[in-house]
């Protein structure tokens, strides 16, 4: 028999929440890599950021942090 479409839905979701949680590791790694080879020192302006780039430099990195605290806890609820 076909599944229902709140079983397809959350099967869907549950397959973002698993790709979102491995790709934050995948960052993770990336980022810690990149620090220890001394990588963002060419990245970084030496005089800091423009005011401009504040809005965009918190919001984006908010957006990831809910995505990722989002993703983990329904990885996580699979254990409970």
């Amino acid at each position: 028999m076909g599944q229902s479409d709140q079983d397809l839905s959350r099967l869907e979701a549950n397959r973002m929440a698993a790709t979102i949680a491995a790709g934050s590791l995948l960052v993770l790694v990336a980022i810690a890599v990149a620090y220890r080879y001394g990588l963002f020192d060419e990245l970084l302006p030496a005089a800091g950021f423009a005011a401009e780039d504040l809005p965009m430099l918190l919001l984006v990195p908010l957006l990831v942090l809910v995505l990722v605290i989002w993703s983990w806890s329904r990885i996580l609820s699979f254990f409970e």
